[in-house]
């Protein structure tokens, strides 16, 4: 497992149980510190790791051998301890939806099925990973695994986690904490998200330094309309190097799809992945498809 090190004069300390090792790196050298969970499935002998790069938020970071691995309900990353939970996943049944726009008391986005048959046309196939952050209660997930093909789908939410309808849930300690799932998923999807900083944050992470591991191709916010300027700015400006390509539904492609004029999908291809008559722009410009 992991030892002692040194980092400048910074000291490295770390707390091992049976799984996990835990490191923590001191306020002198970051502003703040970072509690780092490695759960190991093999011992992490040879492991090194970029200190410099670490943001400013806390970060949880996972390694497994397999990056296709299912994940099992409620997975998380155990604390110090903690034992793992042996209580089964029984989410409530799912709501009857139809072709027209329903408000439902546990999705902050109104749904229809041609709403949700048309955001997970923009998903990746199983095997590769989408990842949901902030996905509340989990609805709008269950549902979207319940279209076939069932894409490969993880939500994401900040403990004590909301989740009543989605098993592949994983949990993060707080707003500060970041999804090491995130370098892995091909897709991130935003429903509704509370905070630029940490979309921000994510961007940052995983996308602005162009690290070869990060595999995300395609970023989908789904919000109000009128949210969407903050947002687009954490998505499009926040160091994504290059061309991006973003495409914005305007209100009649809205309403065609079973959603509200008020609220808007924009999907951000980060990487230069082009899809059907998405048009490429450059980081301060945007092109609203109004179709």
């Amino acid at each position: 497992m992991w030892g002692r090190r040194q980092l400048g004069k910074s000291p490295l300390t770390h707390r091992s149980t049976s799984d996990f090792t835990s490191v923590e790196l001191p306020h002198t050298h970051t502003h703040t510190h970072i509690y780092i969970y490695i759960h190991c499935k093999s011992p992490l002998r040879h492991q090194t790791l970029d200190w410099s790069n670490l943001p400013p938020y806390k970060v949880i970071m996972r390694a497994d051998n397999d990056d296709n691995a299912a994940l099992s309900a409620d997975e998380d990353l155990l604390r110090d301890n903690e034992e793992p939970s042996s209580t089964a996943f029984a989410p409530p049944p799912l709501p009857q939806l139809t072709d027209e726009p329903q408000t439902l008391p546990d999705s902050c986005v109104s749904l229809s099925r041609p709403f949700l048959r048309a955001l997970h046309a923009i998903l990746p196939p199983s095997p590769h990973l989408t990842l949901s952050i902030g996905s509340g209660t989990g609805l709008v997930e269950a549902l979207l695994h319940g279209i076939a093909p069932p894409p490969n789908l993880v939500s994401v939410e900040v403990a004590p986690s909301p989740n009543r309808y989605h098993a592949a849930h994983r949990t993060v300690p707080g707003t500060w904490a970041l999804e090491p799932l995130a370098a892995r998923a091909r897709a991130w999807v935003f429903v509704y998200p509370k905070q630029v900083a940490l979309v921000k944050a994510y961007v940052e992470a995983f996308l602005s330094r162009r690290d070869a591991e990060a595999e995300v191709e395609v970023v989908v916010y789904v919000g109000p309309r009128m949210d969407w300027d903050d947002f687009r700015g954490a998505l499009v400006e926040a160091g994504v190097a290059g061309e991006v390509e973003v495409e914005v539904w305007g209100e009649e492609r809205m309403e065609a799809v079973g959603g509200r004029a008020w609220e808007c999908v924009a999907v951000v291809r980060p990487r230069g992945r082009s899809a059907p008559e998405v048009v490429r722009v450059r980081q301060n410009s945007f092109h609203v498809d109004e179709r």
